[in-house]
């Protein structure tokens, strides 16, 4: 089981790279490439972001 310090790190990281994938579409009107990428992509990444933090929110209560 890892230590309450390394969860807290663990747990800013997730917040950060959630941070970072909900501004995408910022990045995808700045960075036109971006702008292929299918939206179905997009969501499932940030629903797979959203999983792993919920995982980690409940371990911490735990």
């Amino acid at each position: 089981m890892l230590g309450k310090a390394n969860m807290g790190t663990i747990k800013t990281i997730l917040e950060e790279l959630v941070l970072m994938i909900k501004g995408f579409p910022m990045a995808l009107q700045a960075d036109p490439p971006l702008a292929n990428l299918p939206n179905a992509v997009l969501t499932s990444v940030l629903a797979g972001v959203q999983a792993v933090e919920a995982k980690v929110d409940a371990s911490m209560l735990a």
